[in-house]
C-alpha cells in the first residue's frame, strides 16, 4: 500500500472525475490531513474506535485515517457528490484494502449508519454552514456520539455572513457571530463540555479557531 499519492496525480483525478476546480485544498492536501490526523490521536483517537468524517470531501482525512483504523471504523459524510467517487479512486491509488462507508447528503444523516461513534471531525466545515445547519449538525450529532464521545471542529470570527457557491455549482454560506459565546450556548442546551484551543503546540495550519465538544 502506498502512504501517499503525488501532488500531481491528485490534481490529475480531480480533473478526471470532474471534482473540481484544484485549489489549496490540493497543495494543503497533506499539511491539512496530517493536522486532522495528529489532531484526533493526540486527543487520544486510536485504531479501534470509531471516526466520523464531517465533510470528508474526497477522503484528505480518510485516506490516512482507514488505514489506520480498524476495518470499517469510518464514516464520511460530504453534500459533493463529485467527491464520492472521487475518495473512492484515491483509495483505490493507495491500494487500501480497508472497507469504509461514505455517505452524499446534505442532511447531515449520521444516524444512517446504525453506529455510535467515539470521535468526530468537521475540518472547514461549520465556516459554510448556515446557523439552521449548524442546529442539525448538533441534533444529529447528539444521537450518535458514544459516551465521552468527541466532537473536534474548525471554525472562524466571521464579522458578516458570506454566501457562495462551491466550485460555482453547490451554495454555501459562511456565517456571522460563530464565536466562542455561540458554541458555549450549544453546549448548554446539549449538556455536553466545550473545550477551546485544546491543543496549543498543534496550530492549525490554516489558523482556524479548534474546539471540542466531548459528549
Amino acid at each position: 500500500m502506498k502512504e501517499k499519492i503525488s501532488l500531481e496525480r491528485l490534481i490529475d483525478l480531480h480533473v478526471e472525475y470532474r471534482a473540481g476546480v484544484p485549489s489549496n485544498r490540493e497543495l494543503m492536501w497533506y499539511e491539512l490531513g496530517t493536522w486532522q490526523m495528529e489532531a484526533l490521536r493526540s486527543l487520544g483517537m486510536q485504531s479501534e474506535h470509531s471516526l466520523l468524517d464531517i465533510g470528508c470531501g474526497p477522503m484528505r482525512l480518510g485516506m490516512q485515517a482507514v488505514p489506520y483504523l480498524a476495518d470499517g471504523n469510518f464514516f464520511g459524510v460530504d453534500p459533493y457528490s463529485p467527491y464520492k467517487e472521487l475518495g473512492k479512486a484515491i483509495m483505490n491509488e493507495l491500494g487500501c484494502g480497508k472497507s469504509y462507508r461514505a455517505k452524499v447528503s446534505d442532511k447531515l444523516p449520521f444516524q444512517e449508519f446504525e453506529r455510535k461513534m467515539n470521535f468526530a471531525i468537521a475540518q472547514s466545515v461549520i465556516t459554510h454552514l448556515s446557523l439552521e445547519q449548524i442546529d442539525l449538525l448538533f441534533r444529529n450529532l447528539k444521537e450518535v456520539m458514544e459516551k465521552e464521545g468527541t466532537f473536534l471542529f474548525t471554525f472562524n470570527h466571521n464579522r458578516y455572513p458570506l454566501g457562495f457557491l462551491y466550485e460555482a455549482k453547490h451554495p454555501m454560506m459562511a456565517p456571522a457571530f460563530i464565536d466562542r459565546e455561540f458554541f458555549q450556548k450549544i453546549a448548554t442546551e446539549y449538556q455536553i463540555e466545550v473545550v477551546f484551543d485544546p491543543l496549543p503546540n498543534l496550530p492549525h495550519p490554516t489558523g482556524q479557531a479548534v474546539a471540542y465538544f466531548r459528549y
